[in-house]
């Protein structure tokens, strides 16, 4: 079984599940008040609620995902990549908590990961190349998303990048 079948049977094995879990909270209140007659505390979260608050949050998840590739997906319709900056901030130091950004203090991990959650979250390939440093010497990384299953194609221009430039041959100072 290739790559794209195997993410095919995952994707009918996810709406078979999701399936069971919507008929599970439509008939929520039934399962409640069984639960609740059986003497179960009625103040407790049971599993059904939980799946229900899962469902719902799954629910929302799911069409926030679709929200962002649609708009991938019309960005594609004109190009073959998109470009970004890899991070919104320079590298920090060494044990730093926190970054600047704009008049926010924001917490180091967030910060660097936050700029590729949108190709985390939708699945498309991303890469990030080398494309400076700053006037305090530090990288600057240049990240490239593509369109899904198309990772020949961006790893092509991320190598074209490479070779118009010589970024990734040069080393911050120490």
């Amino acid at each position: 079984m290739n790559t794209f079948e195997r993410v095919q049977t995952g994707v009918r094995i996810e709406r078979r599940l999701l399936k069971v879990l919507k008929a599970l909270a439509e008939h929520l209140e039934d399962v409640r008040h069984g639960l609740v007659v059986r003497g179960v505390d009625a103040d407790r979260p049971s599993l059904a609620d939980q799946l229900a608050e899962a469902i719902v949050a799954r629910d929302a998840a799911f069409a926030s995902i679709e929200g962002l590739l649609a708009e991938f997906d019309a960005a594609f319709r004109d190009v073959d990549a998109i470009v970004a900056p890899t991070t919104p901030v320079l590298a920090p130091l060494i044990g730093e908590e926190y970054v600047q950004i704009d008049d926010s203090r924001i917490n180091v991990r967030p910060a660097l990961v936050g700029m590729s959650r949108p190709a985390n979250f939708t699945g498309l390939p991303a890469i990030s190349v080398p494309c400076g440093f700053s006037s305090e010497g530090l990288p600057i990384g240049l990240q490239l998303i593509g369109r899904a299953f198309d990772e020949t194609k961006l790893l092509r221009i991320a190598h074209s990048y490479e070779r118009e430039h010589d970024w990734n041959e040069r080393h911050p100072r120490l």
